[in-house]
Parts: C-alpha cells; sequence; structure tokens
C-alpha cells in the first residue's frame, strides 16, 4: 500500500474515535436523554438547566356537611327517583294522660223518663267501661208516660191509677258494662240492667175492686177500704248509645246518651191492711188475680227510648 494512503487511513480512524470518545462525553454530562451530534459538543454547546423543584398546592378542605333535606319516595317510584318535597311531620297530638289511664267519675243527672240520681263510671284498661246509677223516677216522670200511654188508648182509667200510684217515686238501679270502640273519640256503648221498685198506694178499694172484677175474681175487698199500698217491681233490659266529652284538663265530663229499655218481667204487690181482717186471708189470690191482670200491660208497653244528660267529676 501507498504510503499516503496508510496515513490517510490512520488520520481517519483517529478523527472517527475521537469523535466517539466527545460524544460520549456529551451524553454524560447532558440532563435529557436526547441525542447531541458531536459538532454541537465541538461548537460549546451548553446542555439546558435543571427544572424548578415541584412545589405541592394547598391541601384541598372540604366545606362542612351539610344534611340532605328529608324526602319520601313518591308510591309506585322506582328507586326514589320521584320524591316529593319535604315536609315537616305534623306535631304529635296532646293527650291527657287521664285520657289512657284507669279513671273514675262520679256524675249527677237523669235518664227522661227513668230516673233522676247519680252514676258511678270506671274507665279500665282497654278502654272497658262499668257504671253503676242509683236514682228515683219523680212522680212527673210516672205521670208523664201514664198520660202518654192513656192518650193512646194503651189502657184505662183503672189500670192508670195504679200505674201513677206505683211508680211515683220509684227507685231505679242501673248497671251497665260496655267501653270506648275508639280511642281518640268519645263514643260509649253500653247494656245492662234496670230496677224499678217502689210502693205506693191506692186512694180507695174501689180500684181494687175493678181489677178484682176485671180479673174475673169471685170476691171483693170492702168499699169503704182506703190506702192499700201497691208495689211494682220491673225488671228490665237497656242499651245505650252515647258521648262524652272532656273539660277542664279533662276533669269534668259531660255525658249525652240515647237508650232502650224494656221490661223482662213485672211483679205486683198488694198488701191488705189489718183494718181489713177479713180479706187478709185471701191477699195471695188478690196478688195471683192483680198480677194476672196487670202484667200484660207491663209486658206489652214496658219499652221505650230514653235520653240522658249528665255531669261528672273525674278523678
Amino acid at each position: 500500500m501507498h504510503p499516503r494512503a496508510v496515513a490517510a487511513l490512520v488520520i481517519a480512524i483517529s478523527a472517527f474515535l475521537l469523535a466517539v470518545a466527545a460524544g460520549r462525553t456529551a451524553l454524560a454530562q447532558a440532563p435529557s436523554s436526547a441525542w447531541v451530534m458531536p459538532s454541537q459538543l465541538n461548537a460549546g454547546y451548553a446542555a439546558p438547566s435543571a427544572p424548578p423543584a415541584y412545589s405541592a398546592p394547598p391541601a384541598y378542605s372540604a366545606p362542612p356537611a351539610t344534611p340532605a333535606p328529608q324526602t319520601a319516595n313518591l308510591p309506585g317510584c322506582c328507586c326514589g327517583l320521584l320524591q316529593g318535597p319535604h315536609r315537616p311531620p305534623p306535631p304529635p297530638r296532646r293527650t291527657s294522660p287521664l285520657a289512657t289511664t284507669t279513671s273514675i267519675s262520679v256524675q249527677a243527672g237523669t235518664e227522661v223518663p227513668i230516673s233522676v240520681g247519680g252514676v258511678l263510671t270506671a274507665e279500665l284498661p282497654h278502654r272497658f267501661l262499668l257504671q253503676l246509677g242509683a236514682g228515683v223516677m219523680p212522680k212527673a216522670y210516672a205521670e208523664a208516660v201514664d198520660s202518654f200511654l192513656t192518650s193512646v188508648g194503651a189502657y184505662d182509667a183503672v189500670v192508670s191509677q195504679v200505674v201513677r200510684g206505683s211508680l211515683g217515686n220509684a227507685f231505679v238501679l242501673r248497671a251497665s258494662a260496655g267501653g270506648r270502640p275508639f280511642a281518640d273519640h268519645g263514643f260509649e256503648i253500653l247494656g245492662g240492667y234496670t230496677l224499678i221498685t217502689a210502693g205506693g198506694s191506692v186512694a180507695t178499694g174501689d180500684v181494687l175492686n175493678a181489677i178484682l172484677v176485671e180479673s174475673g175474681a169471685s170476691f171483693q175487698a170492702p168499699a169503704g177500704l182506703a190506702d192499700i199500698p201497691i208495689g211494682a217491681t220491673l225488671h228490665n233490659f237497656h242499651a245505650t248509645l252515647g258521648w262524652r266529652w272532656l273539660l277542664a284538663g279533662d276533669r269534668f265530663v259531660i255525658r249525652a246518651s240515647i237508650s232502650y229499655i224494656h221490661t223482662l218481667a213485672s211483679r205486683i204487690d198488694v198488701k191488705i191492711p189489718s183494718t181489713a181482717p177479713e180479706v187478709q186471708p185471701y191477699e195471695g189470690l188478690i196478688n195471683d188475680q192483680v198480677n194476672a191482670y196487670l202484667g200484660p200491660y207491663f209486658a206489652k208497653y214496658g219499652k221505650a227510648p230514653t235520653v240522658g244528660l249528665s255531669a261528672a267529676v273525674r278523678f
């Protein structure tokens, strides 16, 4: 080979090796992986400066949580997609302690046309009611009943005198049991037994003799016999529908009611006075004749509606 060619080859190889060495040095100093031409290194290329240090943004502070408004799911809507506006629940109903506990009330009133008197009412758990009343049948009530029955032709004047004389100022006892079906209302329903018993007097023996004649008896009382005691006892069933109003903090009660009374059995008792000793041996027979005659009238007409009104103090 020619010496000049060898020298040129050596120069080329040297230049190539120098270029490779310079490139490696530039790559080691560069902050990035970008490729740098050897010519740029030779021209004094300056590597870019390092980026500024990263500064973290301020920490996020969540706003205070507020409760979501309550909404009621509409019936028939899937997953609560349709919801109505929020409505606060109604305030609770004020209920007095006496409205839900056992209580006793003492009342005074009237049951027209049966009695005037007092009633003791006990309200037990589950709104069960017990009542016990006692009073008298004023003569005005007995006369009003008799006048009505006489006016409609229920019986004659003879029976009328017995009714007026035996029932005037009669003692009346009523026992009832029932309840209040509804806790928030004053409706009451009761049923029970009513006893009416009294001893009046018939002015003369003429009325007794008229009854004996009507019943077919073969004997009579002396014509001048007066003041014959005649008593009547009526056993009755009654049913009552009523309403009560609680006033003054549930301490005061007003009751109004409508009842139906029905006579189940009756008994008339005639007492022969000692002034007629000749008739006294027949007292039992006289009572049988009187009851046989008057009993059907009490059974047929001993039924009527009554109206009650009373005021009570509740404990």
